[in-house]
């Protein structure tokens, strides 16, 4: 008999990771996990868990570092652990997508970031004028202006690149969105924008969010349901609501006695008291992107740059111009 936890839209079933020979202890051994269509599944855990680990083994991203992966991982009624290389590049982008803990390792440092945005729509199946307007649009639902496609990773905020990386995600209209703490080195004012663009992606598009992070707090309030990593293991998956007041396993208790409080109730991203990071990195001044010292070469970057590595002295495309660079 079929039952509803057979045909969930990603189903992990005895997924074992191990990075080594097959004789060594596995760093995760998920027996199951699922994630409906438009569902918020919040990964909670420690560093160390193997939060992360999960997300790029669903992606087909931890062969490459010489993972040995077991068991199935199922999306849309597909086995990704057995697909083809070939059709697993179709799919990332076009229907599952990674927005990193480090936004900046996402983009080429010598190339602005709308060279490697368009690059990735005409990837999956855009013409040139089309990647530059979802591109520009992108980037403005988001909150930044088209301008920012021109700049470079290093003249941008940690919450700009967050938000850039968004902004790619929302204009491939993926389906699955695996979020790696995405919010852990912003500030208060920033993680809302970020939460608030992922609560828009599901209204818009349908599309389920895996949402990796060690805040409680956070996932409780963004979250449909919370799973629990321990060594490797989901010790408790639950709705979020039942899981924070009513916590049954005792690493759960613990994590949610080392969030920040506040008046006794738990405080999501706090850092201090007026919404600013710790170390400032995205404050308003920052909104406007690189510092003063850096005017002069926002002017070339503009005017410039972006012509010449979207369109090339002798008319280059956007591939081209980025394998040159």
């Amino acid at each position: 008999m079929t039952t509803a936890r057979d045909t969930a839209w990603l189903q992990l079933r005895d997924v074992r990771v191990r990075f080594g020979t097959a004789d060594v202890e596995p760093v995760v051994s998920i027996d199951e996990l699922r994630l409906e269509k438009g569902e918020f599944l919040g990964l909670a855990g420690e560093s160390g868990a193997g939060k992360t680990t999960i997300g790029l083994t669903i992606l087909g991203l931890t062969r490459y570092a010489g993972a040995q992966v077991s068991g199935s991982i199922r999306l849309a009624g597909e086995e990704l652990l057995s697909m083809p290389k070939r059709r697993l590049r179709q799919l990332r982008g076009s229907t599952m997508t990674l927005v990193p803990q480090n936004p900046a390792a996402a983009f080429n440092p010598v190339l602005p970031v709308g060279v490697t945005v368009r690059r990735a729509l005409r990837l999956h199946g855009c013409t040139r004028a089309e990647a530059r307007r979802r591109a520009e649009a992108g980037l403005e639902r988001v909150g930044l202006p088209a301008a920012h496609l021109a700049r470079h990773p290093h003249q941008l905020s940690g919450g700009q690149l967050q938000r850039v990386a968004i902004a790619l995600a929302s204009a491939l209209g993926t389906r699955l969105l695996i979020a790696d703490e995405p919010t852990s080195s912003l500030d208060v004012r920033t993680q809302a924008q970020i939460c608030t663009l992922l609560t828009e992606l599901r209204a818009e598009h349908g599309t389920a969010v895996l949402f990796i992070s060690h805040d409680l707090a956070l996932l409780a309030k963004l979250c449909d349901r919370i799973a629990v990593l321990h060594r490797g293991r989901v010790i408790e998956d639950r709705p979020a609501a039942d899981l924070v007041t009513a916590p049954r396993a005792e690493r759960t208790r613990q994590l949610l006695a080392a969030a920040p409080r506040l008046g006794g109730l738990p405080v999501s991203g706090a850092r201090d008291g007026h919404g600013e990071g710790h170390d400032g990195e995205d404050r308003e001044g920052a909104d406007s992107g690189c510092d003063d010292g850096c005017d002069g070469c926002d002017d070339g970057c503009d005017d410039g740059c972006d012509d010449g590595c979207d369109d090339g002295k002798n008319g280059r495309d956007d591939e081209e111009a980025a394998d040159g660079a």
